[in-house]
């Protein structure tokens, strides 16, 4: 795959390169596109919590949330969460 990088986007990967950040602007590239690829996972994974923290409060708001002590004696109860 050949890409083609506008001169300003060039001249910074060039400068990291010869500054040996990276030892070619291949190395950059793939870091750079990892990077984004992964920030773009946790964004989705963001969204899937967002949405979960948005269903508890709704939950809460019609009044089906336990206390905190319910709760805590459910966790400890069923995964032996000692005292």
């Amino acid at each position: 795959m050949n890409v083609t990088l506008s001169p300003e986007l060039q001249r910074r990967v060039d400068t990291k390169v010869q500054n040996g950040e990276y030892q070619s602007a291949e190395a950059l590239v793939e870091e750079a596109l990892q990077w984004y690829l992964s920030m773009e996972e946790e964004e989705g994974q963001t969204d899937e919590i967002k949405a979960a923290v948005r269903e508890g409060l709704e939950q809460a708001e019609r009044g089906e949330g336990v206390s905190l002590e319910e709760f805590d004696r459910h966790m400890r109860r069923n995964y032996g969460i000692p005292r």
